[in-house]
């Protein structure tokens, strides 16, 4: 999944990928990966936490990875599921720095508007549902 988002971001040698990385701040966090590349002769960190849930993630789970963007002074988060979110969390995440994405494994769709659920056909593994809304990797 890492590496899926590294592509979308640029060419692969300048994104740094790590996986299962220590960040410290106040205090130590496991992130499931991160994203670290050089843009404008500045660094940006971007902190990914990746959950195959079976119920829609929580406010409270977003809770904890904006207590971490903010800790460890990450430009942006990203919270991957396979299982959509609930409606408190795409609150927090759009008030804070973390995009929100579902992902069937093979794809990613990031959007403002995933709080609905997939799709009936992807459910079988087909595509996820199409929206115009814009990639919040990118804001």
């Amino acid at each position: 999944m890492l590496d899926l988002l590294a592509r979308e971001q640029g060419p692969a040698d300048s994104v740094q990928v790590n996986h299962q990385e220590v960040l410290v701040g106040d205090t130590r966090y496991i992130v499931d990966g991160t994203l670290r590349f050089e843009q404008l002769g500045m660094q940006f960190l971007i902190i990914v936490e990746c959950k195959l849930l079976r119920r829609r993630v929580e406010r409270r789970q977003v809770q904890i990875l904006s207590d971490t963007l903010e800790d460890v002074h990450a430009q942006k988060a990203i919270f991957v599921t396979s299982s959509g979110f609930q409606s408190g969390a795409i609150e927090l995440a759009r008030r804070r720095r973390i995009a929100l994405a579902i992902s069937d494994g093979a794809n990613l769709n990031f959007s403002i508007d995933i709080a609905r659920r997939l799709s009936p056909r992807a459910r079988g593994g087909a595509k996820f549902e199409e929206t115009a809304t814009p990639s919040l990797l990118h804001q």
